[in-house]
């Protein structure tokens, strides 16, 4: 009799650590669901902070764009002064040009009429 007892002992451990392990299982599984929980509401306050910052980022671009339109009078003055200053400065330029242009012809008529001089000296010292 004691070895009946002990056989139904041993079984009803056995069947006992069965019931354990399959426990441990579905413990494990419902440690991870919960760790997959926590990870989506993780993805989930990431989306969140993400949407946030495109706001905040259409935001500042709108306040840019809002900006830019106010400024576009004193851009456009600013553009005209420009390109009046540089009009100025090509005109003085060209007229520069056209002295350089008559120093450089006159240049050259001095340095002939020095040559032809030199000549002349030269002949007349030959003699």
């Amino acid at each position: 009799m004691n070895e009946q007892l002990t056989l139904k002992v041993l079984d009803a451990l056995d069947s006992m650590s069965q019931r354990i392990k399959m426990i441990e299982t579905d413990m494990v599984r419902k440690s991870d669901i919960a760790d997959m929980v926590v990870k989506s509401d993780i993805a989930d306050m990431v989306r969140k902070s993400d949407i946030a910052d495109m706001v905040r980022k259409s935001d500042i671009a709108d306040m840019v764009r809002k900006s830019d339109i106010a400024d576009l009078p004193l851009i456009r003055q600013a553009v005209l002064e420009t390109a009046a200053a540089v009009k100025r400065i090509e005109a003085k330029l060209e007229q520069h040009q056209e002295i350089l242009d008559s120093h450089s012809h006159s240049i050259d008529i001095l340095h002939r009429n020095q040559l032809r001089i030199e000549t002349e000296i030269e002949k007349i010292r030959s003699k």
